[in-house]
């Protein structure tokens, strides 16, 4: 990815019709990531964490699940 660029991501919930879904950036300087899960890169290189929690009602217990994105430099013409 380039700084600025956006990426969609999609989580697949199955077994339960709980849609309680969140999702975050780790990194303060990470980028922008919306309700629906699009990302937007900030303009900084770096490598960023992604995170997806499925909040749940007790007794059950929440699941997160992360991923890694790295922006590269945007290459020169």
């Amino acid at each position: 990815m380039v700084p600025g660029s956006t990426v969609d991501f999609k989580a697949r919930v199955v077994g339960t019709t709980n849609r309680n879904l969140t999702w975050s950036v780790q990194e303060a300087s990470g980028g922008a990531i919306n309700s629906a899960g699009r990302w937007t890169a900030p303009t900084t290189p770096g490598t960023y964490t992604v995170t997806y929690t499925l909040t749940a009602a007790a007794p059950c217990t929440s699941v997160t699940a992360t991923t890694s994105i790295t922006v590269h430099e945007q290459p020169s013409a």
